[in-house]
């Protein structure tokens, strides 16, 4: 499992539907509130992610 150590989950693919990105597969909230989460909730956000099937790197 890819882990918040390794940094944002962001692909520079930046398209909201549903608010969710289609690129990270993160919920606006997370997006917005990514730089002040801790190492426990970055990890559960990656690990919530993976297991959608996210990040995408498809254009």
């Amino acid at each position: 499992m890819r882990s918040a150590v390794h940094g944002s989950p962001c692909v520079r693919v930046c398209v909201l539907q549903d608010d969710v990105c289609r690129g990270c597969g993160r919920t606006l909230d997370e997006v917005v509130g990514w730089a002040v989460f801790d190492e426990a909730e970055k990890r559960a956000v990656w690990e919530r992610i993976i297991d959608e099937g996210y990040p995408r790197y498809d254009p």
